[in-house]
């Protein structure tokens, strides 16, 4: 009897030493790579001009070697997607393994299942996130991840899609904005997410429409029933229409002499201004992201990031500096936010006001309460409209264009920083899928990003009393963007939960 229970002491024993074992290789492996941690060093690149922004990721797509994940929430077909496109194209041609996941919503306009096809044909997988209808809830959940991973060993991760406004080179309306390049073992845990994303059921592949053909069962019909002329007709248009969207997607894949010279132009400024990027080590990192779903079992299990948020929130020392474009709280970060506040702890906000801003409808919530958070201590910044002045552009249009902020950045008190995809707004705490990447215990880092931040800041209003308010709510917004304020006012409080 001693002897048994001896022998079940020593199983029990090894069958916990085994178990430590299997828990701290699944912990070396990012076992949920959703919300992973380590100690290891990193190397980082903070990428705060939109040029040396595009300049990395191309250097970085030419570097592959293996594979090459892209996930977007939008992508256009001007020159920035056009760019970034070819040079995609050219490393297919090379073997390498690439994988493009798009949000449906955003970019199924834009990149269609006919430009899909055509990279298809080039060896590109091409996916789209959640095809839901609009008329169902489930289409409020969108995957608003931006990040590109190169061969499973670098990453970039931030605030920017893949369109001319985000790298600096619209001649209408430009974004200041933000994104970190990645080295070091956190990557296994953005790459794994990117499988996992990838590989759920909210991801399918779409086929383009088939090629009308002049027997097909409908024109036949549609000639029975009005006459043979307006079957053939019907026939005529849609193929002409099918062609015409064909080849606009082969011509997307074509080189041009325009593409050359804007590549040239683009390259040479962003490589000098990639060389006078900041570079860090940071050796605590964390990587969180929010998992793919939708309805209230995943608001309650699957918003990993924004609980990360508001822990840190909750626990800054002193004070918290937030870079957001647009800025709306609700039931969840308000409460976070006055509690902060009331304990005296300091909260800066950079964000954008009527002018800067893309999103109209936010920018009327957030001068609704603009009194409520000044009686409580908070004293904004808005985002002029203009370049920033120490960065150069690729023309005078640009440079004479639009600006607004886009950033999604963080800064935790001295020694702490967080840069990714995640808006102080409902719809990133609620429903889009979003990532960050944290990085602890580095004040030179967290300094640095502080002091672009405040750069920023310098071409900002200051909005510290309701006579700053009243005075710069409105600087140089016209009447009729005035009238859509007000028009939008209302229907915009009404729906700021899902903003």
């Amino acid at each position: 009897m001693e002897l048994r229970v001896r022998l079940i002491s020593l199983i029990a024993l090894l069958s916990l030493f085994i178990n430590l074992g299997f828990a701290q290789e699944a912990a070396d492996g990012f076992v949920d790579p959703f919300q992973a941690r380590s100690d290891a060093p990193h190397k980082l690149q903070v990428l705060n001009s939109g040029l040396s922004a595009i300049e990395k990721r191309l250097e970085l797509v030419e570097q592959a070697k293996e594979s090459i994940d892209l996930e977007m929430f939008i992508y256009n077909t001007d020159k920035a997607g056009r760019m970034f496109t070819h040079a995609l194209v050219e490393k297919a041609k090379q073997g390498v393994k690439i994988r493009l996941l798009f949000d449906h919503f955003m970019i199924g306009s834009t990149i269609s299942p006919f430009h899909a096809h055509e990279l298809e044909q080039h060896g590109i997988d091409v996916r789209f996130y959640n095809k839901a209808s609009l008329l169902r809830a489930k289409a409020q959940y969108r995957n608003h991840r931006k990040s590109l991973v190169v061969d499973g060993k670098v990453a970039v991760v931030g605030g920017r899609n893949i369109a001319d406004e985000y790298f600096d080179l619209s001649e209408e309306y430009n974004f200041v904005d933000r994104d970190l390049a990645i080295e070091g073992e956190i990557v296994k845990a953005v790459a794994q997410s990117f499988d996992d994303v990838w590989n759920s059921k909210y991801v399918i592949k779409l086929d383009r429409d088939k090629k009308p053909r002049a027997n097909d069962i409908k024109y036949l019909r549609n000639g029975r029933s009005s006459g043979h002329t307006s079957g053939r007709m019907q026939y005529k248009e849609d193929l002409r229409l099918w062609n015409r969207r064909a080849q606009e997607a082969k011509n997307f894949l074509f080189v041009t002499q325009e593409d050359t010279e804007v590549l040239e132009r683009v390259r040479t400024l962003g490589k000098d201004l990639l060389e006078k990027e900041h570079v860090d080590t940071c050796n605590k990192s964390s990587f969180f992201s929010d998992k793919p779903g939708h309805g209230r079992r995943h608001r309650r299990e699957g918003r990993l990031l924004k609980h990360e948020i508001f822990e840190r929130i909750k626990n800054v020392k002193d004070k918290v500096l937030i870079d957001t474009p647009y800025f709306i709280s609700d039931d969840d970060s308000r409460p976070l936010l006055d509690t902060l506040l009331g304990a005296g702890k300091k909260v800066d906000i950079l964000t954008n006001g009527v002018y800067s801003t893309d999103a109209i409808y936010v920018a009327a919530v957030f001068y609704h309460y603009f009194k409520r958070w000044l009686g409580l201590g908070l004293k904004p910044h808005i985002y002029q409209g203009d370049a920033l002045s120490y960065y150069p552009t690729v023309d005078q249009g640009v440079k004479d264009s639009r600006w607004g902020t886009h950033s999604k950045t963080f800064v935790f008190d001295d020694d702490s920083s967080m840069i990714g995809s995640y808006n102080f707004d409902p719809r990133s705490n609620v429903y889009s899928l979003e990532l960050a990447y944290f990085c602890d215990g580095n004040q030179t880092l967290a300094q640095h990003i502080r002091s672009d931040i405040e750069a920023r800041m310098a071409q900002s209003y200051y909005l510290d009393d309701v006579d700053s308010f009243k005075e710069h709510r409105f600087e140089r917004v016209g009447l009729f963007k005035k009238i859509g304020f007000y028009a939008l006012k209302f229907p915009s409080l009404l729906l700021q939960g899902l903003l």
